[in-house]
């Protein structure tokens, strides 16, 4: 029995994958197309990428001379875009 399918909202190993490609600027729909399917939808994608940027939000109340804090700052707009920043 089989119950991966399950899992993948919670533990989407290709995460890491979908959120280099959108902050290299993939556009929305072909981002979709690729990296969604019957178990992880468009919805779900939103959710994801929505979620990455409100963790690195969470960095702007730490010391901004900090090299991570830094990077940070500068990665969180190439992911905060239309249509995450729509929402």
């Amino acid at each position: 029995r089989c119950i991966a399918f399950k899992l993948l909202k919670s533990f989407n190993p290709s995460a890491g994958f979908i959120i280099k490609e959108w902050s290299l600027g993939c556009p929305w729909e072909e981002l979709v197309e690729i990296a969604s399917n019957e178990y992880f939808s468009d919805g779900d994608l939103a959710n994801l990428i929505f979620r990455v940027c409100s963790y690195l939000q969470s960095f702007n109340g730490l010391n901004s001379h900090d090299l991570l804090v830094e990077t940070v700052q500068e990665f969180r707009p190439s992911i905060y875009r239309s249509p995450i920043g729509s929402l």
